[in-house]
């Protein structure tokens, strides 16, 4: 398995295959459903992730930790 890894990571990287598929846009969904936020809490979480992927900010971080950080700063926004 290790293997196969590596290899499909040597072919990605080779090819310059892009993921288009972004986890923690994902995620932003699922912990929106689980603690009842609004549609635009997670329309604000949504652009400060996209915002932060155009500056970088978020390479190595894990897409939970993004996606709970983005939903925590959209809430306090909202509110004050």
């Amino acid at each position: 398995m290790k293997e196969f890894t590596r290899t499909v990571r040597k072919l990605v990287s080779t090819l310059n295959i892009k993921n288009k598929f972004d986890k923690s846009l994902l995620f932003i969904h699922r912990l929106a459903d689980s603690l009842t936020l609004t549609m635009r809490t997670r329309n604000v979480a949504s652009n400060i992730i996209l915002e932060a992927k155009k500056m970088r900010i978020v390479m190595g971080k894990h897409p939970i930790s993004i996606s709970t950080a983005a939903l925590y700063i959209a809430c306090n926004l909202l509110v004050n």
